[in-house]
């Protein structure tokens, strides 16, 4: 079963409920918080720490999950679920897919946000 990339629904109902330039601050702290998570977890395998790795992981699920990220945040439970029962071997590819992942996703949303910015000027 492949999971989507990116789901725009969690977007709009942000939209639905803040003004543009609030998600739009949401947003960027989303792309930082990422991106912090990423090289946590990049740095942590250097010296493989399971419990911590699992941590980060299941923060980035967390967090990916909240804006959409589909993609990432299937990455991040994988690599959670690695950690939890000791699948050490596996993180690696994993790891490796995550900046795509997040690229993608930041791509993705930031075209739902030019979409919202859009709409709402022409409002």
């Amino acid at each position: 079963m492949t999971c989507p990339d990116f789901d725009a629904a969690q977007i709009h109902d942000y939209a639905a409920v803040m003004p543009v330039s609030a998600l739009k601050e949401l947003a960027a702290s989303f792309r930082s918080s990422v991106s912090e998570l990423i090289d946590q977890l990049t740095h942590t395998t250097r010296h493989i720490d399971p419990d911590r790795l699992a941590a980060h992981a299941h923060d980035l699920k967390g967090v990916s999950g909240s804006f959409g990220a589909r993609r990432l945040q299937n990455l991040a439970e994988q690599l959670e679920k690695c950690c939890r029962e000791s699948l050490l071997t596996g993180i690696a590819p994993i790891l490796a897919a995550m900046p795509e992942a997040a690229l993608h996703a930041f791509s993705s949303l930031e075209t739902e946000l030019e979409k919202l910015d859009l709409s709402s000027q022409g409002h």
